[in-house]
């Protein structure tokens, strides 16, 4: 999510390449963080629901 900039297309295989993620390793850790409330599901797209939170990952170097 953060990575991408947004919640759509998570899964596709350029970004879980770009990672060196699973699909069912993301499935998982996506859904572990909605179940925590650190992320919404909202019409299929993951956000990040903590808006200092957010800020703070866009200033991370990854």
């Amino acid at each position: 999510m953060a990575a991408t900039g947004k919640g759509t297309k998570i899964f596709s295989r350029k970004v879980l390449s770009e990672h060196d993620l699973t699909y069912s390793a993301l499935q998982k850790s996506c859904r572990n963080l909605v179940n925590k409330d650190i992320v919404d599901k909202i019409k299929g797209n993951y956000e990040i629901n903590d808006v200092f939170f957010k800020k703070w990952l866009h200033t991370l170097d990854i």
